[in-house]
């Protein structure tokens, strides 16, 4: 296990805002991350910093990321297991050149696997839970693994227990031609392509059911709204950019200005998909 103290917290996040992290562990192995969950009462786990803002002050909370001996991949009998440090674009650069179709609607969305698991990421109809066959994480109890049946999952939602850090995850996917997977990537990342550029977070906000938030948030006439250094993209509306200067709290700021323009224009309570921690 390696242990870090005060880290800068702009440069662990795709934001690139923040303060200081006081406690920063790399767990090696999952006897480390065994250790670490026995040892404190709160944490929290930091994948690739796609889904994170921290806050501008030092940040006591305990964060723990997990080391290489996390990111793997193998196959076997159909079935693709991955440690929850590996990227997805490792996972879906596997699937195409071995003809695996399932995950596609991972194109463009970058980040670790044990966070894209433990928030169901995805689009509006797709989650990754959808080709999960289990996973496995250490809690309270020690190591576990449950099946996918076994676990409850909607959008950006995954019932995994309480204090779970994701360490591994097998998935279930259906055995077809490299080129059409690779044809199938290609058109979502296409879509992707029209996405912001700079400094962010990705989408801030969840989408209302049968409503998108970036069409509210256009819609409320709130595109290039700014404070400080941060803006709402004048792209795709849900996204909030960093110019490299803004400060979370202009950020924070930025985003409750979003919420309450969208609620008093159309009574409708905005839901952060975006994890803060401060």
């Amino acid at each position: 296990m390696r242990e870090y103290r005060d880290i800068d917290a702009s440069k662990m996040i795709t934001m690139h805002c923040g303060g200081r992290l006081a406690h920063l562990y790399e767990a090696q192995s999952v006897d480390d991350v065994r250790a670490l969950v026995s040892e404190h009462q709160n944490f929290y786990v930091l994948g690739s910093g796609t889904n994170t803002i921290f806050g501008d002050g030092t940040i006591e909370l305990p964060v723990i990321v997990l080391g290489r001996d996390f990111d793997y991949l193998h196959e076997e009998n159909g079935i693709i297991t991955a440690g929850a440090a590996t990227n997805t674009a490792r996972l879906l650069n596997y699937c195409a050149e071995n003809g695996l179709s399932g995950v596609e609607p991972l194109a463009g969305i970058p980040g670790s696997l044990g966070g894209a698991v433990s928030m169901n990421a995805g689009t509006g109809d797709w989650g990754i839970m959808e080709n999960v066959d289990s996973l496995k994480f250490i809690d309270n109890e020690g190591l576990q693994q449950l099946e996918a049946s076994e676990i409850d999952f909607g959008y950006r939602y995954c019932s995994l227990p309480k204090r779970a850090v994701v360490t591994e995850i097998s998935f279930k996917l259906d055995r077809t031609r490299p080129e059409t997977v690779l044809n199938l990537i290609d058109e979502k990342m296409k879509n992707r392509k029209l996405q912001p550029h700079g400094y962010s977070s990705g989408c801030i906000f969840k989408n209302p059911q049968g409503d998108s938030a970036g069409r509210l948030i256009d819609a409320a006439g709130l595109k290039g709204t700014s404070i400080g250094g941060a803006f709402v993209s004048e792209t795709h509306a849900n996204f909030i950019i960093n110019d490299g200067t803004a400060s979370a709290d202009e950020i924070r700021k930025l985003i409750r200005a979003v919420k309450n323009q969208v609620r008093e224009h159309f009574g409708i309570e905005l839901r952060e998909e975006v994890k803060i921690i401060v």
